[in-house]
């Protein structure tokens, strides 16, 4: 067999999500995307922090110190939904009981998505485990025949887990490259959770890199069905200016909801969380004015709706920036071009 018609069984009779088994995955949040797509180029750990290119640590440091040779890696999924992710998905409140175990978070998250098939066919020294390196050591292979042999009915399964220890361990199986690799050899796709996170990465790859931003920009985009990512943290959903107030609107998601009901403690309110939005003006001259900063508290628990009321309108502004903070996470940036009556 090959492994293209490995893949392809895969699809027909070892996965549920029929698509998955085509693709690895690599998944961060949103300010390391940014220096990936900048770069071109996907780092392993070590690599990372001696080019000074992690602005943000996905990894639990207490499973990064029992890893191994593993942070010399690129290191890739087979699947999306790993139980890592479920727990460091989206900004998680600070009170927490995992969160404050965990130091982990990826509060905009991010997939790059590539061609499996491609990539084992044409990297040098990639290799596999069918479990996790992290904590793990799980053995490394790298040949057809070894890789026909994986079990990938408990790599792909996915819901609820009748043994967590061992299942958990299958849905960490990795795909790792030595010391770093360049995305545009194998990628298919950028993936943000939603329509707003995407608009924000378009906005701050547009402000950092338009080069970046034009090259990448159509490989960027939402998966609209919920089989990739768990939206069981806060997020924004909306912000739209009206021309004099700002509406911010939050996604409120049953996942969300449970999972903050079973990780605080019992008769527990989350305190509210400080968050700040910065507004910036383009006129019509190409002067950027930066109005300052606005600082408000969200409610974590309750998904809901805010108002920023009686937004000053500079004369000759032609388009709005608004940038959103929680706790210090850049959470949502917003663009708007100005309507005539607006501008007026």
């Amino acid at each position: 067999m090959t492994f293209k018609e490995i893949i392809e069984d895969n699809c027909d009779r070892n996965c549920k999500n029929q698509w998955w088994p085509r693709f690895a995955y690599h998944y961060t949040d949103i300010e390391n995307a940014l220096t990936i797509i900048e770069r071109h180029m996907l780092f392993s750990r070590t690599l990372a922090i001696e080019e000074k290119v992690m602005v943000n640590d996905n990894a639990n440091t207490n499973v990064i110190q029992n890893t191994g040779d593993a942070v010399n890696f690129v290191r890739l999924y087979f699947r999306p939904l790993t139980p890592t992710q479920y727990r460091n998905e989206g900004f998680k409140h600070p009170d927490l009981q995992y969160h404050q175990k965990n130091n982990a978070n990826v509060p905009v998250p991010v997939f790059f998505v590539f061609d499996l098939c491609h990539m084992l066919e044409s990297i040098e020294g990639i290799v596999f485990s069918e479990m996790g390196q992290a904590g793990y050591g799980s053995p490394r292979f790298s040949t057809i025949e070894e890789f026909s042999k994986l079990n990938f009915k408990m790599i792909y399964s996915n819901g609820k887990m009748s043994n967590p220890d061992l299942e958990k361990r299958y849905r960490h199986a990795e795909i790792l490259i030595p010391e770093k690799l360049d995305i545009d050899s194998c990628l298919t796709n950028i993936v943000c959770r939603s329509e707003s996170e995407k608009k924000t990465l378009l906005n701050l790859l547009r402000e950092r890199s338009k080069d970046a931003y034009l090259k990448y920009k159509n490989k960027i985009a939402i998966i609209k069905h919920g089989d990739m990512f768990y939206k069981n943290g806060l997020a924004i959903e909306d912000c739209i200016f009206n021309g004099k107030d700002i509406f911010i609107t939050l996604m409120g998601t049953r996942a969300k909801t449970e999972y903050a009901m079973k990780e605080k403690k019992d008769g527990e309110h989350l305190r509210k969380l400080k968050a700040q939005i910065q507004i910036s003006w383009l006129l019509q001259d190409n002067t950027k004015i930066i109005a300052g900063k606005r600082d408000f508290d969200m409610d974590y628990e309750s998904p809901t709706f805010y108002t920023i009321p009686n937004v000053d309108v500079p004369t000759g502004a032609r388009s709005i920036f608004v940038k959103i903070w929680v706790e210090n996470k850049l959470i949502c940036y917003m663009t708007q071009h100005l309507s005539p009556a607006a501008i007026i």
